[in-house]
């Protein structure tokens, strides 16, 4: 049980790391957060946060509403997503999450890091029983310094981030590439997001009967 306890802790403080980041990265290439949401649960405490609506929810998972991005958002204003060009579009999606390995880095060795997430991209792309992986954090977190395991979970965080699933940063960076060479940028975003919703689902589905298995099998 304090395994599981410690290991959801870690989650937490990673979309922490992340939310932090990506908050910074934002400001610095002028975009506009308007809200943080962590958990997708519609039972939430709802507080603004440096000006930024902030709902929390019962659930380790992080995402951040920026204006003007999205299909449905059509802000134009001074500080809106639309505005900016690619290449700040891009940075403000890439390097959150190259803060967050930064401190996976930190906590393992560029070596130890660097392993950890090549095992993660494999992982999570192409192992369907993810079991092995989760017995793999609970004895971490059971065994390992926090330090430990916060930089593994970093780590595999990073891996993932660069599926084509919703919300992650490689869906971002090719939604961001397709909107810049699209006469109509909004044109077909909600098939794609339909899309990886699907694969992020999936995702969800394995993690929650790895974790069942490797806590109950």
């Amino acid at each position: 049980m304090m395994a599981a306890l410690v290991l959801i802790a870690t989650v937490v403080v990673v979309n922490l790391i992340w939310t932090a980041a990506s908050l910074a990265v934002l400001r610095l290439v002028g975009a506009r957060a308007v809200e943080v949401r962590f958990g997708p649960l519609p039972i939430a405490i709802i507080r603004p946060i440096a000006g930024v609506k902030t709902q929390l929810t019962p659930w380790p998972t992080a995402s951040i509403r920026i204006l003007g991005r999205g299909p449905e958002d059509h802000d134009d204003s001074a500080r809106s997503w639309r505005r900016l060009g690619l290449a700040r579009r891009l940075t403000g999606i890439i390097v959150p999450h190259l803060i967050v390995f930064g401190v996976a880095i930190a906590a393992l060795g560029a070596s130890h890091a660097m392993t950890s997430f090549a095992h993660g991209a494999r992982q999570i792309a192409l192992v369907l029983d993810l079991t092995p992986l989760a017995r793999a954090f609970l004895h971490a977190a059971a065994h390992a310094p926090f330090a430990i395991t916060l930089g593994i979970m970093c780590a595999k965080a990073t891996a993932a981030s660069l599926l084509p699933w919703i919300g992650s940063g490689g869906y971002g960076v090719i939604a961001e590439l397709a909107r810049s060479i699209r006469r109509d940028p909004d044109a077909k975003a909600r098939g794609a997001i339909v899309v990886a919703l699907v694969l992020y689902v999936f995702l969800l589905v394995r993690i929650a009967y790895a974790l069942l298995r490797a806590w109950f099998g």
